[in-house]
């Protein structure tokens, strides 16, 4: 919550919430930075105008360091034959890439929230344990392709049935000034941090960060205050509802996260409320693979 005093604009700390393995559940959650400059392809006798995915993705240095690895040595069939197919487990990557598997965790969350690569469950054995279990796959996307400048035409009438998935590309719902806030700001620090080993804040002995501690604040604060129902998914008429404690300044989480509209909910005008722009932005974070 936001305390107005000295401390105005810094936010209490708590214990809950925590930060699943990539070994066994989907890895934490993190965001999409998007720096939009305009480029021009061409699919046929048409140039359309869309940004190319490696002008608009920002990658740290683990980050691009993973993806090579995976397109130059782990995706033996990139480009060729099954270019999708891969038999990359993600439990393997920390010994590839010699990082922690914390690291790893960060930087295969960063890159799946970028959609540069996608994952899904696989029964493989371990020989030390003498026995099955599920574990993830990762593999590239067409994104992955676009960012190396691979996307051909023979990859799109063959894979998309010669339909351009760039065409209807809307890779982020994240506005700009969601992407510049001091969420995003702070977001991406402790992100990085994460990559490289460095300590943050820790949530019942899991590093969580205090940019997500802040975001799962706020949608609880949130929540009360626009009265909005989480089960249900409904924003009940009128408001606001409940201020959660008395230094707590709407405009202060809206200053934070880079967000705008009405503390009262129009039923004729749902998205003026604002819960509606507070939850595309905690629904890009908390975003799990399918």
């Amino acid at each position: 919550m936001i305390m107005k005093n000295a401390m105005k604009n810094k936010w209490r700390q708590g214990v809950e919430g925590g930060h699943p393995s990539l070994t066994g559940n989907p890895p934490a959650p993190l965001h999409l930075e998007v720096t939009l400059y305009p480029a021009t392809f061409n699919k046929g006798s048409r140039s359309i105008n869309k940004p190319l995915m490696k002008n608009k993705m920002h990658l740290t240095e683990a980050e691009k360091e993973t993806l090579d690895w995976l397109k130059e040595t782990g995706w033996y069939n990139w480009g060729i034959g099954e270019p999708y197919y891969s038999d990359v487990f993600g439990h393997d990557m920390p010994t590839n890439m010699n990082k922690t598997e914390e690291q790893m965790d960060t930087i295969l969350s960063c890159l799946y929230r970028k959609n540069l690569i996608t994952w899904w469950e696989h029964e493989c054995y371990d020989d030390e344990k003498d026995g099955w279990f599920m574990g993830l796959v990762i593999t590239a996307t067409w994104r992955t392709y676009d960012f190396y400048d691979e996307l051909t035409d023979e990859h799109i009438e063959y894979h998309f049935n010669g339909k351009d998935p760039r065409e209807e590309d809307d890779a982020t719902p994240l506005t700009h000034e969601m992407r510049v806030s001091p969420f995003m700001e702070q977001f991406e620090k402790e992100m990085i941090a994460r990559q490289n080993g460095e300590d943050i804040l820790s949530v019942n002995g899991n590093p969580m960060g205090g940019a997500m501690w802040n975001l799962i604040i706020s949608h609880r604060d949130l929540s009360l205050w626009t009265g909005y129902d989480p089960k249900t998914e409904e924003i009940r008429p009128g408001g606001p509802h409940i201020q959660p404690n008395s230094n707590w300044r709407v405009k202060d989480v809206k200053k934070y996260f880079g967000i705008k509209g009405t503390s009262t909910h129009d039923p004729e005008n749902p998205t003026g409320n604002v819960m509606y722009e507070f939850l595309r932005l905690y629904n890009w974070i908390q975003m799990k693979p399918n």
